[in-house]
């Protein structure tokens, strides 16, 4: 019984995120939106962490403009993960410090 309260607590977080993602993508484009936010958030609403993550991957090219949305979906929806799709270039930004630094 824990574990489905558990589940059912995490799918809330998702749902949450879901949420928070409508907010910042709708405002974007006069309006439009962000066409592959939304697929995010329809994958989140209905539970398919793994899917909406992967488009994440697939489509993080697309996010460039958004830098505001990027930085909560490192925050939120990766929060957990070793790796997201901005790892490498996070990487080299601080590789970049760095060497800027000696």
């Amino acid at each position: 019984m824990q574990d489905h309260e558990s589940l059912d607590d995490e799918q809330s977080n998702y749902v949450e995120i879901a949420h928070q993602l409508d907010e910042l993508q709708k405002t974007k484009n006069d309006g439009r939106g962000v066409g592959c936010i939304k697929h995010i958030i329809q994958y989140l609403e209905m539970g398919k962490i793994r899917e909406a993550k992967t488009i994440c991957f697939t489509d993080s090219d697309k996010l460039r403009s958004y830098p505001d949305i990027i930085d909560y979906i490192k925050k939120n929806l990766f929060k957990h993960d070793k790796e997201h799709p901005w790892s490498f270039l996070d990487r080299l930004r601080s590789m970049e410090t760095d060497f800027d630094q000696n």
